[in-house]
């Protein structure tokens, strides 16, 4: 199963090179976007995220996107491209054809005792960028695997910090992601050192940052 993550030279070079042209390409359509998630500049910066406005050779499906390469000390390893403007049909996130993987795991390196989990990468730039809060990334239920516990054994407590966005009082897509999460499907998969975080109903992370502020986000987790 590792051994499917691993990339040659050419690949790794190819997504420097991308991550280092969209980032040169970061326009203020995108920046406007990350401003009204409360993301600055400076926060954007940090973690090399671009706009595709000439898209490089094979990227042309990703024209008028925001790119967001998934950093590790070794540089990018993969890529991702979110949708603006949002029309109708239009696929929120585009990925390039590699597996899937953590976001922001350059997180797992910071001298904390906590971390948090969260879905998707604007909340981990809220918690992570805006907060100064360890925080990594998954976007939903499906990315988590049976070997990613090993990686969050050693903290006193992990926040798996959920979304809130009941659209069916029998079926919450967040509360699934947080359970797969502590539960697992084997004993041996569980995360137990985690605390669930809830957001207040009908918000992410990143809703609740923009409605409250920071600082009820860290009362919920104790800190």
């Amino acid at each position: 199963m590792l051994a499917s993550l691993e990339l040659s030279k050419s690949q790794r070079d190819s997504l420097e090179t991308a991550t280092s042209v969209y980032t040169s390409q970061l326009n203020e359509e995108a920046l406007s976007y990350l401003e009204s998630r409360g993301i600055s500049a400076g926060v954007a910066s940090s973690y090399r995220l671009g706009s595709v406005v000439d898209p490089l050779p094979g990227h042309e499906h990703f024209r008028g996107r925001l790119s967001i390469p998934y950093l590790t000390h070794a540089g990018p390893v993969h890529m991702k491209f979110r949708s603006l403007n949002g029309e109708k049909g239009e696929r929120k996130f585009l990925n390039l054809p590699q597996p899937s993987r953590i976001y922001n795991t350059l997180a797992l390196y910071r001298d904390e005792d906590y971390v948090a989990i969260g879905e998707g990468e604007p909340d981990t730039w809220v918690l992570d960028g805006l907060m100064s809060i360890p925080a990594v990334g998954l976007p939903g239920v499906g990315a988590w695997k049976p070997h990613y516990p090993c990686m969050f054994t050693d903290y006193d407590t992990v926040f798996v910090i959920m979304d809130n966005d009941i659209k069916d009082a029998e079926d919450n897509p967040g509360q699934r992601f947080a359970n797969k999460i502590i539960s697992g499907d084997r004993e041996h998969d569980r995360l137990r050192n985690a605390k669930i975080i809830v957001p207040p109903a009908g918000m992410d992370v990143n809703e609740w940052y923009l409605a409250e502020g920071p600082d009820p986000i860290r009362k919920a987790m104790g800190l």
